[in-house]
């Protein structure tokens, strides 16, 4: 996972690991984020009879910067990609361990970005206690994300 360093007499936290700038590694989030992510994913894979791939668990704020920025270049019609730049504003995914995960839908064995096929997650989420991206208000509905609110990753101090 990383190198950690001492917070207290008996508490070591997780550092990102070095170098990396995005992962997908389940390793990479936060265990209750973990823990309930697995139970949706098994649930979507039994109502839908496809898979869900991860797609990003923790980003570095370089890269959250960077896409940040890809989606106001105008490069070839690009819509925003984050609405949320790493720097003067965090992602969830720029906490380690992460407390937010991205996903797509794999149909056929080839990912699908159709925003339906997303839908299933929202109630999934719901009883699982986390936030799902698709139930944000437009422009900035992210159905391909799911995170972790805030209460339940107490503890963590950049959250």
């Amino acid at each position: 996972v990383g190198k950690t360093m001492e917070l207290g007499s008996f508490y070591t936290r997780p550092t990102p690991p070095v170098g990396v700038k995005e992962s997908r590694d389940l390793a990479h989030l936060h265990p209750e984020l973990r823990k309930r992510f697995a139970l949706v994913c098994q649930g979507y894979e039994a109502q839908t009879s496809r898979r869900l791939k991860i797609t990003c668990t923790w980003r570095s704020p370089e890269r959250q910067l960077e896409l940040y920025q890809q989606g106001r270049r105008g490069i070839l019609g690009e819509k925003p990609v984050t609405w949320v730049d790493g720097k003067t504003q965090k992602s969830r995914h720029n906490v380690f361990p992460a407390q937010a995960v991205d996903v797509a839908v794999v149909v056929g064995g080839q990912i699908s970005w159709q925003e339906e096929l997303y839908h299933p997650l929202g109630p999934l989420c719901q009883a699982q206690g986390l936030l799902w991206g698709g139930s944000w208000k437009a422009p900035k509905k992210d159905v391909p994300h799911v995170e972790l609110p805030a209460e339940l990753a107490l503890g963590d101090d950049d959250a």
